[in-house]
């Protein structure tokens, strides 16, 4: 079963909170699709996560160490299991996930970018990334797979990556909606400098 009903109680602090690592977008180019998914989260929050890295998270009381306060989150990201952010409440939302693309976002996206999360550290272990709700993170992680609530990254291998993550809004009607968030990833350098984040992102 998922777990939403251990986060449902924090979602206003997370509302309320603010980090050093989200930007305005500054300048930005073309670039293309590389995946869409729409996503559903009763926690209020969407991730993108390395599985090995979190398998620890094996029952209820790992997950509520390790989900449920703002800290602890923070910790695992530093440690670079899992970029995580706020999405200011439940629902539906769309993810387009684009890997080592020169340039991130297209024009007509930079207009309506919102916000975004730079330079977050995510290391691959073993090339099995899930991104999606983090509800499913752990041992149910297959769940979320059956119920189409995470899905697998693919062409990612072993090693460090850098994750941006922007969120876009549009309040045009259209048949290709924008509105939503793009994760890209780009294989880190050795000396790679990664944001130090000292509180939980919300980006929405």
């Amino acid at each position: 079963m998922p777990r939403a009903g251990l986060k449902s109680n924090i979602l206003d602090s997370l509302n309320s909170t603010s980090n050093e690592c989200v930007v305005k977008i500054e300048s930005i180019c073309y670039n293309r699709f590389v995946s869409r998914y729409n996503f559903n989260t009763e926690v209020g929050m969407l991730a993108i996560w390395d599985s090995k890295s979190l398998s620890f998270v094996n029952n209820k009381a790992t997950y509520e160490a390790n989900f449920v306060k703002d800290s602890a989150m923070v910790k695992l990201m530093e440690e670079g299991k899992i970029v995580v952010w706020g999405t200011g409440g439940d629902g539906s939302f769309l993810v387009d996930v684009r890997i080592d693309q020169e340039k991130e976002l297209s024009a007509e996206e930079e207009k309506i970018v919102v916000s975004s999360l730079k330079n977050y550290k995510l290391i691959v272990t073993s090339g099995n990334v899930l991104v999606g709700t983090p509800e499913y993170a752990g041992s149910v992680e297959n769940e979320g797979l059956s119920a189409g609530a995470v899905t697998k990254v693919e062409g990612l291998e072993e090693g460090k990556y850098i994750v941006n993550v922007y969120f876009l809004y549009s309040n045009e009607s259209t048949d290709d909606d924008k509105t939503g968030y793009v994760v890209a990833l780009h294989k880190a350098s050795d000396d790679q400098i990664f944001c130090v984040s000292t509180s939980f992102p919300q980006l929405g």
